[in-house]
């Protein structure tokens, strides 16, 4: 299986982003209310990423549209 990339802990809470080099490819900085500022390589930001109404996450590109929703499991299951 190959290996496509990975992320690690920075300091001040950010996540560092790199591909399958070793090479950096972004960060993400922590935002307002729980969510998170995304940026590429050369510190441009590309999108954020806020909470969830009902618990998940909610990806936004740079311009404000939605690109994708990560739903949390549900603790409460029949």
């Amino acid at each position: 299986m190959k290996k496509d990339g990975y992320s690690r802990p920075g300091f001040f809470g950010t996540i560092n982003h790199y591909d399958a080099s070793g090479k950096k490819i972004g960060e993400s900085r922590p935002g307002f209310c729980g969510g998170m500022n995304n940026y590429d390589a050369n510190g441009h930001k590309v999108g954020h990423s806020s909470p969830g109404f009902f618990g998940g996450m909610n990806h936004y590109d740079n311009n404000g549209h939605k690109n994708r929703i990560q739903q949390s499991r549900s603790v409460w299951r029949c």
